[in-house]
């Protein structure tokens, strides 16, 4: 017999709904009942001329609400009526508080537009409101009556202390019911410190319009009835309407700037990919271009050593034929140089056929090959490896490819008269290989930039010719061969550059 298994939600995920459809159920349900016993107790409030203008004031306040678009998703609201709700509990009580403060959030409910995602213009986020603000302002009202009662309402303390106190509190409860909801709603992605961390600054201006707006509204109901209640709120809520519009204005403002921005960065990335197209055409006809220059190369190679050999030629004609030689392996190597890059940016590596090899005895050989150039410019060249072979798995070509470029550029760089030598010596699980001259050296500035693409030393640009690419491919092929290069070097004192591979 075959049963079918259906599967089920994680308990959490069912539970978490359920609490949230509960906790904005119950806090919906205080809302209600405090709302009905606000009603149900309209007619003992009195004077009530001003309870019915502190409650058509706070709905109109919904009017002035300034909404401002931080982000893509968060709009805060800045608005002036929990001040007049507030300011109603020592005249009228905390009931009618929370009447005045139902008269305020079913305006702004309606005012607000539709949006189920966000819970706008719903049902659940009336019932919600109404209740999350109707604790808040029974809670705070509570606190407020009972600081005044200990500080003494007539007193300068307990015309002052109260109304911050109860400001803060207010918002607080506020903010956590609220957390609360999101919580339930959203799960482990909403931090519930992290929250109120981030709403801190907002709960500062909230805070001291609602202590001090409430506190002198209070003050001016008290004493000069509903004229002071006109006096003082009517130029509030004005200055609060043109802030409002200011805010708007601003904000269509803004919106049409992140248009722009946002067409001009199509526009730019447009032009990006354009560009890196014509950067892609323009590489690939450079590896044509040379491709095709190495058979020339090679022609010339061999007609100059042909001519180099013949031993009936003249001594200026040998010359010319080794001026020759050294000029094709210059445009050899530049070549080989460019091709290499461009296989670079295209596949991260150059092609290696590894064995193990003696670095000591490939240092030798190279430092033999290099010597006649080293002293045709009058520099000494020096050669100090270990006593024992030093093997590395490695590509011999490539190997005596970085040898010749540290080599080539420690003489090119070394005025008449300096040295360079060359060292290998065991480090461990390392071969270090050090090519130290007594040349120039590198300014500190220049130093991280060094085995960039087409870097050269502005100050020695006139010192030897060159692309800028020798130690570019030289820091590629001791990465491939799993090795490191780092250089030290000072200013009028020389350079060290050293290479470290991992011994077979």
């Amino acid at each position: 017999m075959l049963t079918k298994v259906t599967p089920q939600q994680p308990i959490w995920r069912i539970n978490r709904q359920t609490l949230f459809a509960v906790y904005v159920a119950l806090i919906s349900l205080v809302g209600l009942t405090l709302a009905v016993w606000g009603l149900w107790m309209a007619p003992t409030y009195q004077p009530r001329a001003v309870f019915t203008m502190l409650a058509l004031l706070a709905a109109a306040s919904a009017i002035a609400t300034t909404p401002a678009r931080l982000d893509g998703n968060t709009t805060y609201h800045y608005h002036i009526g929990s001040a007049v709700t507030i300011a109603a509990v020592p005249t009228f009580g905390i009931i009618a508080a929370v009447l005045i403060a139902v008269a305020e959030d079913l305006c702004t409910w309606l005012i607000k537009p539709a949006n189920e995602r966000t819970w706008k213009k719903t049902w659940r986020q009336l019932g919600f409101n109404l209740g999350m603000h109707a604790i808040a302002l029974l809670i705070a009202g509570a606190v407020l009556l009972q600081v005044r009662s200990w500080l003494g309402a007539s007193t300068l303390w307990g015309q002052t202390i109260p109304w911050v106190v109860a400001a803060l509190v207010y918002e607080e409860v506020n903010l956590w019911l609220l957390i609360g909801v999101l919580r339930l709603q959203f799960g482990a992605e909403i931090n519930p410190v992290t929250v109120w961390r981030e709403e801190r600054w907002a709960t500062q201006i909230d805070i001291i319009l609602m202590a001090v707006g409430g506190g002198l509204l209070a003050f001016a109901i008290a004493t000069y009835d509903w004229v002071g209640v006109a006096m003082f709120f009517l130029p509030i809520a004005l200055s609060a309407y043109a802030f409002r519009l200011y805010v708007g204005k601003m904000q269509a403002h803004l919106d049409n700037l992140e248009q722009i921005v946002s067409e001009r960065t199509k526009e730019l990335a447009e032009r990006t990919n354009e560009l890196a197209e014509i950067n892609q055409q323009k590489d690939a006809f450079l590896s044509v271009l040379m491709h095709d220059m190495m058979t020339p190369l090679a022609n010339i190679q061999f007609c100059a050593e042909v001519i180099h050999e013949d031993s009936s030629i003249s001594r200026e004609n040998r010359h010319l034929s080794q001026l020759m030689l050294r000029s094709q392996h210059t445009m050899h190597n530049l070549v080989r140089n460019i091709l290499d890059v461009a296989k670079l940016q295209a596949v991260g590596e150059l092609p290696m056929h590894k064995a193990p090899m003696d670095l000591s005895q490939s240092v030798v050989q190279m430092v033999e090959t290099m010597t006649p150039e080293a002293r045709e410019k009058g520099i000494t060249l020096h050669c100090a490896v270990a006593a024992k072979p030093l093997y590395i798995l490695a590509d011999l070509h490539q190997i005596e490819r970085v040898l010749m470029n540290l080599i080539s550029n420690a003489i090119k760089y070394t005025p008449v008269g300096g040295s360079v030598q060359v060292r290998t010596h065991h480090e461990g699980t390392y071969v270090t290989l050090a090519v130290q001259d007594t040349g120039y050296g590198i300014p500190a500035d220049e130093l991280p930039y060094l085995f960039e693409r087409f870097r050269r030393l502005k100050q020695l640009e006139d010192k030897a010719s060159g692309t800028g690419l020798g130690l570019t491919i030289t820091k590629a092929l001791v990465e491939q061969h799993g090795g490191e290069i780092s250089v030290v070097s000072e200013a009028a004192v020389g350079s060290t550059f050293t290479v470290k591979f991992p011994l077979r």
